[in-house]
């Protein structure tokens, strides 16, 4: 059991929904460069520079209702004048996970900005921020050699923003309890295989059955209602786009705009 389990005993990795047809069809979440993936093209340059791209991404949660405070669901999902586009997560136990296998880090690693002191104040970086400044940020922040508490976590390479790994997860065990009301983000190796995990989480039940056209999916599902979330405001083509790939498994993966800017509606 993980040490972090009785703070965070989920962890969920978000997926937009039309990625599930690779997800299925492997039989694993694989680390960003894998060609079955679909990344994110506003984050996949931070990570790479960041040291983060062959790794599994999960978000920790104290409970359930957490899956409405994930940033990535948040935008995604939350109000908008900009349609929805449907997303997917998949719901990982930690009591199953062992600190010697687990990465880690108490920021939002595509988005938190820290302070450092003579560099910058600390906040949420402005999308399409670019990779290189913000590695230089964390580079910064690590020159000043700033105590575990403050940081976050421990500088450990190859990673350029404080994690915790292994024993230090147990050590630094406040560092992590602290976050409780947030999200860190834990990161495995790949394969991540699907038998591990505990369900498959949609946002709507129209969701849901469009995912059934896969066939049997590999894990018991269940219908989360996010805030906001109405899956009929999807646009229609990129609802057919999904279904046409469902459909077909021999159709290349569509290219759609999961990952579009939607101002929150005020």
């Amino acid at each position: 059991m993980a040490s972090f389990s009785t703070i965070f005993p989920f962890a969920y990795h978000v997926a937009p929904l039309h990625a599930l047809r690779g997800i299925v069809r492997v039989g694993a979440l694989r680390d960003k460069d894998d060609p079955s993936v679909i990344a994110r093209p506003t984050s996949i340059a931070i990570d790479r520079a960041l040291g983060f791209v062959d790794v599994v991404h999960f978000y920790l949660a104290s409970d359930r209702a957490a899956l409405d405070r994930l940033p990535l669901l948040r935008a995604q999902l939350g109000p908008s004048r900009v349609p929805p586009f449907p997303y997917v997560a998949l719901e990982l136990p930690t009591a199953a996970l062992d600190d010697a296998d687990c990465v880690v880090c108490a920021w939002n690693i595509a988005m938190g900005r820290p302070t450092v002191p003579g560099v910058c104040r600390g906040g949420i970086w402005v999308r399409r921020a670019p990779a290189a400044r913000i590695a230089a940020v964390w580079d910064a922040l690590r020159a000043q050699d700033p105590p575990v508490d403050r940081a976050r976590g421990v500088f450990n390479a190859p990673y350029r923003v404080p994690t915790l790994i292994g024993p230090q997860l147990m050590r630094h065990r406040r560092v992590l309890a602290r976050q409780k009301r947030g999200t860190p983000e834990l990161l495995l190796r790949p394969p991540v295989m699907l038998d591990r995990f505990a369900s498959l989480v949609f946002f709507d039940p129209i969701d849901r059955d469009q995912a059934a056209a896969l066939g049997p999916l590999p894990l018991p599902t269940r219908v989360h209602r996010f805030p906001g979330y109405d899956a009929a405001q999807v646009d229609a083509s990129d609802r057919a786009a999904i279904a046409a790939s469902f459909a077909d498994p021999a159709r290349p993966t569509p290219d759609l705009p999961h990952d579009r800017v939607r101002p929150r509606r005020r």
